[in-house]
């Protein structure tokens, strides 16, 4: 497979495009952080992986909030739909804070809109 063929092949890959500012990447950071440390545990679930396998990109552009001028910046992020339902359950069982809501009704509303937002609870570990 070459190159182009590769680059073609992520482009499939659906995603939700989602506004966010600096707390609320970086409560999606700590979401994924955790996931990661259970993630080295064996007989983990494919929805804790996901999280984990998405942990340093997402720490990536968490540090852009750091710049100077950067901080109170609203940014559009694009995050990869599996990882975008995994994180929208999760938010469900987080302590409610402004930051956890925010990305919670904006999630739910993109996914509503999209026909992705599940009706029926499921369980993750």
């Amino acid at each position: 497979m070459d190159h182009g063929t590769a680059l073609r092949m992520v482009s499939l890959v659906p995603v939700v495009k989602i506004k966010l500012g600096k707390f609320e990447v970086l409560t999606i950071l700590r979401i994924l952080g955790e996931a990661l440390q259970i993630a080295q545990k064996e007989n983990v679930r494919v929805e804790t992986l996901i999280l984990a396998e998405f942990y340093l990109s997402w720490y990536k552009r968490s540090l852009s909030y750091e710049l100077p001028g950067h901080q109170h910046q609203i940014k559009q992020q694009t995050i990869p739909l599996s990882v975008a339902r995994v994180l929208h359950y999760r938010l469900r069982f987080e302590p409610a804070t402004a930051h956890t809501q925010s990305i919670l009704s904006n999630l739910d509303q993109i996914l509503v809109n999209m026909g992705r937002r599940p009706d029926y609870p499921i369980t993750i570990n």
